[in-house]
């Protein structure tokens, strides 16, 4: 649960970044008509069409100081629980119930994230691919 000191806003950030560095790397892959910003159906769809990503995200949590037992199935079990954290943290005032945010899964995720789709960019750019020559 979200308690007393959290800037609400920081959490949605964070969220939304996760949101935005999947879309990228679906995106990276060819998949460009993604409507949600439900962070368990994005790493879903990710895992089915590009297995390596999803597992280089795994793993770079790990590395991350996760301060948790950290493996694939906690993780997708939190992106279920807290999937749509973007949008219910965007407006919290109208929230009936608490809101959680398992920063220490999210946080090492976020990192995580960002260093996939760097290399990803990488590779993109020393393949000459077309989806990044309007740069």
């Amino acid at each position: 649960m979200v308690g007393a000191g959290i800037f609400v806003p920081h959490i949605t950030m964070l969220y939304f970044t996760c949101d935005l560095y999947l879309k990228y790397l679906l995106f990276s892959s060819g998949i460009y008509d993604v409507k949600t910003h439900d962070l368990s159906d994005l790493f879903g769809l990710l895992s089915k069409n590009r297995i390596d990503l999803a597992e280089s995200i795994v793993e770079g949590c790990k590395s991350e100081n996760c301060s948790v037992p950290f493996d694939r199935d906690r993780l997708e079990a939190i992106l279920r629980d807290e999937g749509k954290n973007f949008e219910l943290f965007r407006y919290p005032y109208e929230q009936l119930e608490p809101l959680h945010a398992h920063l220490n899964v999210m946080v090492p995720f976020v990192l995580s994230l960002r260093k996939v789709c760097d290399n990803e960019e990488r590779l993109m750019h020393n393949n000459n691919n077309p989806v990044l020559s309007s740069r």
